[in-house]
């Protein structure tokens, strides 16, 4: 998961890579949560001299992992805690379907660093999937160009896992569309590519995906997020039986957010 997509649909649903750890490192936009996909997210953590806290919990239709429907069309809950304080952030988010047999719990912590209108960032995630009895420990480098060509935020990042030795890229851009004092409008994108990180998938070009979300204050520290987003499958092998679950679909999510 893209660690700097600036959009909360791609946040919050996109949980197995380190996509929310970056977007909370380098801050997000007010039309992201206030992670509708990871990411975060909600308010602006990047590097202040104060601490800041954010809490959510949100819904989303399926579980969007990789480009995939990790939970084969069912939808998965989650709710998150996170801080920063200057350039260190760290939080904690965790997921269950409602209608599987399915919990993740993840742990996270990194750094981030800021030139001009570019964030760079580093940072490390434990995740445990106590259903299976089994754990993975991802890291993650990620770049975000703020206001990029004068037309959007451009984001760019990787992550490696050391359980399947195996890494993906993803680069996104997000662009604010309409704004005003009772709610705000965007867009984002991304493209994805796996070089062994799903490990019985296809190595190559994955997927992409296009997300509209809305954002909603609801007063100084809450605020409501929704998104809408389609995927596209690419270079599908149906003979991996990693790609099974990349193919083509519509999913959304909404979910509150709570800032100090």
């Amino acid at each position: 998961m893209n660690l700097l997509i600036d959009n909360v649909t791609l946040r919050s649903v996109n949980r197995r890579g380190l996509r929310a750890i970056v977007a909370v490192l380098v801050g997000m936009s007010s039309a992201s949560f206030a992670e509708t996909v990871d990411s975060p997210h909600p308010h602006s953590l990047s590097e202040t001299d104060y601490l800041e806290t954010h809490y959510a919990a949100g819904w989303d239709s399926r579980y969007y992992s990789e480009g995939r429907d990790a939970l084969d069309g069912d939808p998965i809950a989650w709710w998150s805690a996170e801080a920063a304080h200057g350039i260190w952030a760290g939080g904690i988010w965790h997921g269950f379907s409602p209608e599987q047999n399915y919990d993740e719990l993840q742990l996270w912590a990194g750094v981030s660093h800021s030139i001009n209108n570019i964030a760079f960032s580093l940072a490390w995630r434990h995740l445990r999937f106590p259903f299976e009895n089994s754990f993975d420990n991802e890291i993650g480098l990620g770049l975000t160009w703020d206001d990029f060509c004068g037309v959007c935020a451009f984001t760019a990042d990787i992550y490696y896992s050391l359980e399947a030795e195996g890494w993906f890229s993803e680069f996104g851009w997000h662009r604010d569309i309409l704004s005003t004092d009772r709610f705000a409008l965007s867009l984002s994108g991304i493209l994805g590519a796996n070089q062994g990180y799903v490990t019985d998938g296809h190595d190559g070009l994955n997927h992409a995906a296009l997300s509209a979300e809305l954002a909603v204050p609801l007063s100084e520290t809450v605020s409501f997020g929704a998104h809408l987003t389609h995927n596209w499958s690419l270079e599908r092998n149906l003979s991996a039986a990693g790609d099974a679950q990349l193919f083509d679909f519509w999913f959304g999510g909404f979910g509150l957010e709570i800032s100090f």
